[in-house]
């Protein structure tokens, strides 16, 4: 688990299904200037390798094997309860 600085709040833009796989894009503008395809970045704790990175997001793909704990549950969508 990351434990540093903070440097920006992103949102997640979209999350597709692959299997058992997610690829999830998330919305950023600041941590992006100095990022680089391959870097490791935490995300809600988790860290993720940066993939496809443009100026204002970046993807990055949530593994998942059969029998094992997810780990980027904050990804699953859930439903608002009010």
């Amino acid at each position: 688990m990351f434990t540093g600085i903070i440097e920006e709040v992103g949102s997640i833009a979209r999350i597709d299904q692959d299997g058992d796989n997610r690829r999830i894009v998330i919305e950023a503008r600041n941590v992006t200037r100095e990022l680089r395809s391959g870097d490791s970045c935490a995300v809600s704790g988790v860290c993720l390798t940066a993939l496809d990175i443009t100026p204002t997001s970046f993807a990055a793909i949530s593994h998942r094997k059969p029998g094992s704990a997810p780990l980027s549950r904050a990804f699953i969508p859930a439903p608002c309860q009010s």
